[in-house]
């Protein structure tokens, strides 16, 4: 059998040296150097728990959690040894009275995952709809992805989605994401906020004895690591762990109460969508996500309430994201989600990989949530300004396969559009002109692009005119070029057609 190296984060709480008790900063520059202690559980604990999930795959059993407590425990200097409700995390006690926590349940682990590269069925065709919105706020999107390098996500694709939408989106991958982006006074800003990352229910925070929900931020080096924690106020260390594979690759985490102590303001009746495990494990009081940012004025939180794998995660956030920006509202494209067969698709496979090592009940589509604050109907773009709907046809074949690109424009615009022209943007190729096939549908054909010929993603622009050559919308589609096993390209529209 294959052997994959398991990426096993790992939390950590720091010992804080001659600090205040109030919120001064701290010039303390030791805060980061850990016991020798800590370094033999990161080392061992990882081995034993990488091991552990080799054999539950070689066997088809469950992981043995019982020979994981034991045999941490042997390792000198721990004191204690505990799994957490789910099995995501191992939670460790050392006699320096520091507390590590390992992660099991990586979701960037293909031993937890399908083939990322093997057809899970077509993806949803979306099109939309609207100039841009502002439901409180700026009208701005934010994705935040931290571990970028490890889920390599689509990004592309959503933030496609969400520009043509109308909200400006801005994307900040890997080591960009640095505690400074995830502030509150930050990311309050933004209409949309997309956090893509590791998360645990019950992780173990630093000075204060007690267990809260985290969502980790990427790594850095060890000086920029530093500079960070001496720019914090003892307040703020206090809600924070930090996670890593060693010491010298090791990156911060933030609980619920980091947000409410660095938002001085309020957020927009802004949209969260926390792409995580546990994300919305805890779902009341305090110690949660979903209170902390319905108290800071969200109007709708998506997460997900247990363990979920990255095939799951990314077509769950892909249609969520497609039908909440073509006009539908939170309540329904929850539905959708949970409805959706490409969806279940994905899932049906994934419990058939893993359904030995966990429980199947916290590999499913159910897990993903939907939390709304207001009792009103929560929408990005309202449905009576969508415009057409794109798509394309057929979804897969050869080079030399005609392919027909489609606008059917809404009744209430029909009258009022006179033509349609669009470019493809990667390949700077312009002035293509759709011709009206009925009094509702507009149309262009041309031939499949062969392999290598465009990026995995590539976007075409599109503008509609009135009669006297006024633009009445702008919007873009995004098609995903991909082998399968039959060597022909799929190409999906997953782009929004908006006034």
């Amino acid at each position: 059998m294959k052997t994959i190296k398991l990426i096993v984060a790992v939390l950590f709480s720091l010992i804080l040296i001659n600090c205040s008790k109030d919120k001064t900063k701290t010039e303390n520059q030791n805060d980061l150097l850990f016991s020798e202690v800590v370094a033999k559980i990161l080392k061992g604990g990882k081995e034993i728990i990488s091991s552990q999930i080799d054999k539950a795959i070689t066997d088809e059993q469950q992981i043995d959690f019982d020979k994981i407590i034991s045999d941490i425990g042997k390792i000198q200097g721990v004191t204690s040894v505990e799994v957490n409700t789910t099995g995501s995390v191992v939670l460790v006690q050392t006699d320096t009275n520091e507390s590590i926590n390992l992660l099991v349940f990586n979701k960037a682990d293909n031993r937890f995952d399908i083939d990322s590269d093997s057809d899970s069925g077509k993806k949803n065709d979306y099109s939309s709809i609207k100039p841009p919105v502002k439901p409180n706020g700026s009208g701005k999107a934010i994705i935040l992805a931290p571990f970028q390098k490890e889920f390599k996500e689509e990004l592309d694709f959503l933030s496609t989605m969400l520009e043509n939408a109308g909200y400006q989106t801005t994307i900040y991958e890997n080591q960009e994401v640095t505690l400074d982006k995830v502030r509150g006074d930050f990311i309050s800003q933004f209409d949309i906020v997309f956090i893509s990352s590791h998360g645990s229910r019950d992780a173990k925070l630093f000075k204060k004895d007690e267990k809260a929900p985290i969502l980790s931020i990427a790594p850095d080096t060890e000086e920029n690591k530093l500079k960070e924690w001496n720019k914090l106020t003892d307040e703020e260390k206090n809600t924070i762990a930090l996670m890593g594979t060693d010491l010298e690759n090791a990156n911060f985490a933030v609980s619920p109460e980091w947000f409410r102590i660095t938002t001085s303001g309020t957020f927009n009746n802004a949209w969260v969508y926390l792409n995580a495990c546990e994300s919305t494990a805890v779902n009341s009081g305090n110690n949660s996500f979903v209170t902390t940012f319905h108290d800071l004025n969200t109007a709708g939180i998506n997460g997900y309430s247990n363990l979920i794998a990255i095939s799951l995660a990314n077509a769950i956030a892909e249609k969520a994201t497609g039908d909440f920006t073509s006009g539908e509202n939170f309540n329904t494209v929850y539905q959708n989600v949970i409805d959706d067969p490409n969806i279940i698709a994905v899932e049906t496979r994934l419990k058939r990989k893993i359904a030995n090592l966990f429980k199947r009940t916290i590999l499913n589509r159910k897990l993903f949530t939907a939390e709304k604050q207001i009792e009103d109907p929560f929408y990005l773009v309202f449905p009576e300004d969508k415009v057409g709907t794109a798509t394309i046809t057929p979804n897969s074949g050869p080079e030399d396969t005609e392919v027909i690109f489609k606008v059917v424009i809404e009744p209430n615009f029909i009258d009022k559009v006179d033509s349609i022209t669009f470019d493809i943007d990667t390949t700077n190729q312009t002035g293509f002109v759709m011709e009206k096939v009925s009094d509702d549908t507009w149309e262009y054909t041309g031939l499949n692009a062969p392999d290598g010929v465009y990026p995995r993603i590539d976007t075409f622009a599109f503008t509609a005119f009135d009669v006297d050559n006024n633009v009445l919308g702008k919007g873009s589609a995004a098609f995903s070029f991909s082998s399968s096993s039959s060597g022909k390209n799929s190409i999906t529209n997953v782009g929004k057609w908006s006034k």
